[in-house]
């Protein structure tokens, strides 16, 4: 039996789903998809330490002042997170509908809610959802959706995400030898992990990220910061062995320079000359670099600016054949996708993965992430 500390999970008295819904009716539209992202990304960290919750009910979901909590379970073993995602489809759609029914009425819950509230339903537990996928989907639709519109003040606080006015637009680089942008690639869904390995919304300040002049936890986000004296940061906190084929996703706001995420890192005990690669956006659009002891190559460099806030998926793949593959989704869209033949020198396993900030002028540059989550991709 062990205790899982888990963003997401509260403890304090407030007022359940349950007696939302009984006194001020079912959820609408944004709110209700703020409160499915919000406990989807909960039973995501739960179901990725290798937990489950076994009692999701309206009853054990508060609706606190910073936004929806589940209340956190007993310790007990042989919980099944198959079960819970039974739950938070019958925890949805009874916010939808005030019933405990077991399918939501026809024009009740918007896609894509709605597909995925129907398969956590099905009796096959083997044919519902993860919680890493549900969560994806969501956090992907809010980032690539410009209609839709933001929650209410019953849940404002409560997803952890900001919706993206639109999606980003312009061409996606696939990598020339010379780092200049090739023609555009066809619109490709971006993947999602099978295996959830690494989650973190930041709202726990004792994660386990750096806490000094590089990072700091604020306001359930973590910024990242490199001074005019340094060329980059690198952000990581204590991981597992990563998989050959690693998917990492942050949501990155960009204040200054560019920021991202990195990938089969090595070294990074030496906080001035790191290996790795760096999948990065920011004013001079995308870039993908290969560091060599400290010193970035560009790989793939170009495209329309990003900047303010996007969801970022970076695919990290060391192939059989011995090549090293990146690509890069930003708000859903692919913008770069390159094969490197020459493989990462690991010491051990596959290198690490985590945060990056670099500057692209003369100035300091930072950036704040949310919603972080690495897993192995089949």
């Amino acid at each position: 039996m062990r205790m899982v500390s888990v963003p997401g999970l509260a403890r304090a008295a407030s007022p359940t789903l349950e007696q939302v819904v009984r006194e001020r009716g079912p959820l609408r539209g944004a709110d209700l998809e703020a409160l499915a992202l919000a406990v989807a990304r909960t039973l995501t960290g739960l179901h990725g330490a290798d937990a489950a919750h076994g009692n999701l009910t309206p009853a054990t979901v508060l609706l606190t002042p910073v936004g929806p909590r589940v209340h956190a379970p007993a310790p007990r073993e042989g919980r099944d997170p198959a079960d819970d995602m039974l739950a938070w489809g019958r925890l949805v759609v009874f916010a939808a509908t005030g019933d405990t029914g077991a399918a939501p009425p026809p024009g009740m819950i918007d896609r894509p809610l709605r597909d995925l509230v129907e398969r956590a339903l099905d009796p096959d537990a083997r044919a519902r959802p993860t919680a890493l996928h549900v969560f994806a989907t969501l956090l992907e639709d809010r980032a690539g959706s410009a209609r839709r519109a933001r929650p209410g003040p019953l849940l404002a606080g409560g997803a952890g995400v900001t919706v993206v006015a639109a999606v980003v637009a312009g061409a996606v680089l696939a990598g020339r030898p010379d780092g200049a942008p090739a023609p555009p690639l066809e619109r490709s869904q971006a993947p999602a992990a099978a295996t959830a390995l690494l989650s973190d919304a930041f709202d726990d300040t004792r994660s386990g990220w750096p806490r000094d002049g590089d990072g700091r936890y604020r306001d359930g986000r973590y910024t990242g910061r490199v001074s005019a004296a340094h060329q980059a940061v690198w952000l990581w906190r204590s991981q597992p062995v990563m998989p050959r084929r690693v998917l990492v996703s942050a949501t990155v706001r960009v204040t200054a320079g560019a920021a991202g995420v990195f990938c089969l890192g090595q070294r990074l005990g030496d906080r001035g000359r790191p290996s790795l690669y760096e999948l990065l956006v920011g004013p001079g659009g995308v870039t993908l670099a290969h560091r060599r002891d400290g010193v970035a190559e560009p790989l793939v460099r170009g495209g329309a600016a990003l900047t303010g806030e996007h969801r970022l998926r970076a695919l990290c793949e060391v192939t059989d054949a011995g090549a090293t593959r990146l690509a890069l989704w930003v708000d859903g869209v692919k913008r770069a996708d390159r094969t490197e033949p020459t493989r990462p020198a690991f010491a051990g396993g596959s290198g690490m993965v985590g945060l990056a900030v670099a500057r692209t002028g003369p100035g300091a540059a930072e950036a704040t992430f949310d919603d972080f989550a690495a897993g192995e991709h089949r």
